[in-house]
């Protein structure tokens, strides 16, 4: 498992957002596009105090850093995703909003999958799951940004 160190923290820190300047570009650009719907400003305030939150926690240095820090991950993300869940979207936002809480829905599932993996010494079965994860969460971040709430396609930057 150590052999993998290098490997675990590429997949920690893209997991966990990274430190690419794309994003930080999003950060201005994206801000515009709030749309003026209660949902739209509900989902964007949920997904501020997330990435808020995400970014106090800070990204993973080696597997035992990441074994502590990935459960608490997982549960900002579950907050997250019991605050979409209590949203009301209009009839327009409707369809866009339950394929997001899909996504969210399966990118939080996914993501404790990987942590037993993790936990059970299996890398292979982690990085397997971890990606399936950041493809979900991609989804989410694309339908994110049509719904008009750009915060929920911004990764927490590492520190």
């Amino acid at each position: 498992m150590w052999r993998l160190l290098p490997l675990l923290c590429v997949l920690a820190l893209a997991a966990c957002g990274g430190d690419d300047s794309s994003t930080q570009a999003s950060t201005t650009t994206n801000t515009a596009a709030v749309a003026e719907t209660p949902y739209a400003h509900g989902l964007q305030r949920l997904c501020l105090h997330a990435l808020a939150a995400h970014e106090d926690l800070g990204s993973a240095s080696d597997p035992e850093e990441l074994l502590h820090t990935l459960p608490k991950a997982n549960a900002i993300d579950q907050r997250l995703l019991q605050g979409v869940r209590a949203l009301h979207p209009s009839a327009a936002e409707a369809k866009r909003a339950g394929r997001l809480l899909y996504f969210f829905s399966a990118m939080s599932d996914i993501q404790g999958s990987a942590l037993g993996q993790l936990q059970a010494g299996n890398t292979n079965g982690y990085f397997q799951y971890m990606n399936s994860a950041l493809a979900a969460r991609g989804h989410a971040e694309k339908l994110a940004l049509r719904l008009g709430a750009p915060a929920c396609a911004q990764r927490p930057a590492t520190r």
